[in-house]
Formats: structure tokens, C-alpha cells, sequence
């Protein structure tokens, strides 16, 4: 080691160093050597005062962060328990009195807690709801009321961090809550509990929480050293009719359309490259390019300025997803606000069946800085009706290879004009025919309709002077030969004009 200049400190790195056993304050002292002669061994040139070094202190073993999807989150019920399988139930950009879930796995220490101190520090960014904002959640050690079916109160308060003696940690918190635990048991069996934080509108820079263990003093005896991971948080598109998608044109199936959606998000979109992604049920089409000329893009840009969203485009694998654009306005990139309602119509063609049993949605994501692996925001809205036809099929034989009539109740919910056709596809693998009058039943139909079946599709023509009205039941019979074997498939029925649409 080369003697340091007048008044110089050297700066001495030790490396693998083995901490004590015990929890406390370290002590060291630095002692330098001559060389070693003879049997007298080393010299000792100087040697200084005890010096109190770090702390040694427990490790605090907080249970990993469990992230449940914003569907979970957002399809909970009121009586759901959310913290059996989630670690936040709201982690929604500025969302205020978020529950939080923290499960420790118990204390090693054989010391009882005697008004000892829980200390939990979330990143900066986060505040507390109150300054009473934690509860027991469950552990053997937390006191019971008289009843023994809940948790008494817990005695807490919410500190700043520059009057507790602990290390500063960068990108925490300036506040700190502290839970006073007088259970007057060590506590060494797991427990948790939960927390209400109000979330910040951005990521936090450092997403990692402290949680220590104080003596009565305030002094530490146990950490997690400030890293435990938080859960990420999302953006919430507001609901209450603030987002909402309409159809405009017609709720057919089939048919192309054009459909309102109003978006208003509950923390801003901000950052290069915003996307908003509209993923529409199994079925439905968007057109290739999905935003129309006049596309009614509210709010109205000032002049010189671009609207909100200036491009939609059809996913080339996926059709029923659509991707929009959000211009890029300034250097720093784009921004759409928390609480204003922005609008569009989209063109798309609707799907050709309709399953209320199945509950579709439409989901809606956005995304920032070119990243479509991490959405920011997430919302899915139940879709709009479609005013599917009412057909019954009724066959005289179900065995495979037979022929039979097959009876056809039918119910349209427009008028269907001269010309029009009724056209019924079976599976494939069975054979419709209706071309000879031994094989057409004509029932109630008009009298000037005819029938063409080939293969599995068979086409009903109205004359020039016949008709179908709406709501009315009509029924007929056509026939049908059965597959040799189990064919899987849908029967359909499409009504559609002289100019087949």
C-alpha cells in the first residue's frame, strides 16, 4: 500500500466479507504493520479507535409479487377475494386507495414484539391513502376481536423517512408507514396484510418496496434490503358510458358497418409511437383501411393541427384486430389526457353469427414507444347485438345415408323483395336436393318461388312479383341425404336481395 500524499485518505475495497451471525452494529479497527523480523514477527506502526461501521441485520422474506390480468382484475365481483391470487386489486395509473397484499413468511427471531416497528416504504411515486392505511389480513399472531372472527385495529402512522434511522435507499418514498407490533409473540408463523396506496399517473423510476423490522428504538433488525419487486401498473379506460362502442350502420350479420367507439382513459397516454389496439370479436372484419374520410374524429383539432388519430389498419393475420395511430405532435411524441373523450368511427364488416351465450367483447389496449409486448391501458366492452335469423330444422330421419324430407321454419326480420333468395348451406358431406316437385315442399311460402339444390347448398328464388315480410313464419321442406358418417359443421341461412346483398 503507497503512503498517501499529505492529508490524503486511501480508499481500501474488501471484498467476501462474512457478516456476524447476530443482528447489530458492526465495529472495526484498522491496524498497519512493519515488516517481519526475525522472531519478534511484524512491528505494529499504528493502530486506531473502534470505529462503528454498517448494520447487520435479519433478513425479511416478503412472499413474490402475483400479477393477475386486467380481465381478472376488472371482471372481480364484490364478493370476489382478489388477494388470494393478486398482490394489487387496482394497479391502475393514478388510481387512489389501491389495496396492496404484502405476505411475509414470518420472523427468525425468538424474541416476542414488544412494541417493535413493521416499516414499509413504497417507491416514489406511491402515498399512502391515510394515515391508517394498513389492516391484518391474516396470521395466528395478529389480535383477534372479542368475537374472534376478525382482527382488532392496527396502532400505525405514517412517518417521514428523514426522521427514522435508517439508510436513505434512492427512488423510495420520502414517507414510510410504521405498525407497532405488541403481540408479545416472535410472530415466526407467516402473516400478511393489506394496504391502501394511491398510485402515481407514471411508472415509478425504481419499483422496488422496503419492509423492515424495528426494535422499540427504531433501529433496524430485520430488512428485505429495500428489494422487493412491485407489481406493474396499468392504465383504466374510464367506464359509466365514457367508453362505449355503437353500431351506426346496421347490427346484421354480415354486413358492413360503420361503429362509433368513445374512449376515455383514467390516467394519460404518454410517449413516442402511441398505439391504440381494437380487437373486436371472432368473426368480424375491419376494412383494410378502417378509418373512413370522414371519420367524425372528436375533439375537433384546431386549425393547422392533426386530429388524435390519423391512421387504422387491418392486422394482415388477424382481421378482426385493428391497429390506430396517434400522431407523434412534438419532439417528446405524442399524449392523450386522462378524463377527455376522444371518438372515431371505424369501418367494419359485422360477423356472420351472433352467441349471447358466449358473452363476445371487444377489447381495447393501448401502447407507447413502439412497444407492443407491455400494453399500458386495457378495457373490454360487451358487444352490440346482432339480429341473427330465426331458423328451425326439423328432419324426418337422423340415421346416416338416409333420405328425407327436411322441415324449415324460418322467421325474417326484414322484408325480403321480388327476386330475393333464401339460401341454406348444410355441412358438407351432406346432399340437399329441391329442383323436382316430389322433392320441394312449398308450405306457405308464395306460390312463385322456386328451388335449386346442388351438394350441400340449396338456393329458394322469389319471382318478380313475390315477397317475404318481416317477423312473418314461414315453412317449407327440401330434400336432404344424410353423410355416411359423423360430419362436424354449422347449418346457415342467408336471405339476401335481388342484387344478393
Amino acid at each position: 500500500l503507497a503512503g498517501p500524499a499529505d492529508d490524503e485518505p486511501n480508499r481500501i475495497v474488501i471484498s467476501s466479507v462474512l457478516n456476524p451471525p447476530h443482528a447489530g452494529a458492526t465495529s472495526w479497527r484498522l491496524t498497519t504493520y512493519g515488516p517481519v523480523t526475525g522472531v519478534a514477527g511484524a512491528v505494529i506502526y499504528d493502530q486506531s479507535d473502534e470505529v462503528v461501521g454498517f448494520v447487520v441485520t435479519g433478513h425479511l422474506e416478503v412472499e413474490p409479487v402475483r400479477i393477475c390480468t386486467p380481465e381478472f382484475l376488472l371482471g372481480l365481483g364484490p364478493e370476489d377475494i382478489w388477494h388470494e391470487s393478486c398482490t394489487a386489486e387496482a394497479p391502475w395509473y393514478g388510481h387512489v386507495s389501491n389495496a396492496v397484499a404484502l405476505k411475509l413468511s414470518g420472523l427468525n427471531s425468538t424474541e416476542p414484539m414488544d412494541g417493535h416497528k413493521l416499516l414499509i416504504q413504497p417507491p416514489d411515486g406511491f402515498s399512502f391513502t391515510s394515515n391508517r392505511p394498513a389492516a391484518a389480513l391474516s396470521g395466528a399472531d395478529w389480535a383477534r376481536d372479542s368475537a374472534g372472527t376478525g382482527f382488532l385495529p392496527l396502532q400505525q402512522v405514517v412517518k417521514p423517512v428523514a426522521d427514522l434511522p435508517i439508510p436513505v435507499m434512492a427512488g423510495l418514498s420520502e414517507e414510510a408507514l410504521l405498525i407497532t407490533l405488541d403481540t408479545g409473540s416472535p410472530m415466526g408463523a407467516p402473516f400478511s396484510l393489506t394496504l391502501a396506496v394511491d398510485n402515481p399517473l407514471l411508472d415509478p423510476n425504481v419499483n422496488l418496496w422496503r419492509v423492515m423490522l424495528l426494535d422499540p428504538d427504531e433501529q433496524p433488525l430485520y430488512t428485505n434490503d429495500g428489494n422487493w419487486p412491485g407489481f406493474p401498473l396499468r392504465g383504466a379506460f374510464l367506464e359509466g358510458g365514457r367508453t362505449s362502442l355503437q353500431p351506426l350502420v346496421t347490427a346484421f350479420p354480415s354486413e358492413d358497418n360503420v361503429v362509433r367507439l368513445s374512449i376515455t382513459l383514467g390516467s394519460p397516454l404518454v410517449g413516442r409511437d402511441l398505439q391504440l389496439r381494437v380487437s373486436a370479436p371472432s368473426g368480424f372484419v375491419f376494412a383494410q383501411v378502417c378509418l373512413p374520410s370522414n371519420a367524425d374524429v372528436t375533439p375537433v383539432p384546431v386549425a393547422g393541427s392533426l386530429p388524435w388519430v390519423t391512421h387504422c389498419a387491418r392486422e394482415p393475420t388477424a382481421p378482426h384486430v385493428a391497429m390506430l395511430t396517434i400522431p407523434n405532435v412534438a419532439t417528446g411524441g405524442g399524449r392523450l389526457n386522462m378524463g377527455v373523450e376522444y371518438g372515431m368511427n371505424l369501418l367494419v364488416t359485422n360477423a356472420p353469427t351472433y352467441d349471447a351465450s358466449a358473452a363476445p367483447k371487444w377489447e381495447l389496449y393501448t401502447f407507447r414507444n413502439s412497444d407492443l409486448s407491455r400494453f399500458v391501458h386495457y378495457t373490454a366492452l360487451p358487444s352490440f347485438a346482432l339480429q341473427v335469423l330465426w331458423v328451425r330444422l326439423s328432419p324426418e330421419s337422423r340415421r346416416f345415408g338416409a333420405s328425407s324430407l327436411l322441415y324449415v321454419s324460418v322467421r325474417p326480420l326484414r322484408d325480403l323483395g321480388p327476386n330475393g333468395q333464401m339460401v341454406l348451406n348444410a355441412p358438407r358431406g351432406f346432399k340437399l336436393f329441391c329442383s323436382l316437385r316430389p322433392f320441394f315442399v312449398r308450405g306457405n311460402l308464395p306460390g312463385g318461388i322456386s328451388c335449386n339444390g346442388a351438394n350441400h347448398i340449396a338456393v329458394l328464388q322469389l319471382s318478380g312479383g313475390d315477397f317475404l315480410e318481416k317477423e312473418a313464419a314461414y315453412q317449407f321442406a327440401i330434400r336432404v341425404t344424410n353423410p355416411a358418417t359423423s360430419t362436424p359443421g354449422l347449418w346457415s341461412m342467408r336471405l339476401q336481395t335481388s342484387d344478393r346483398e
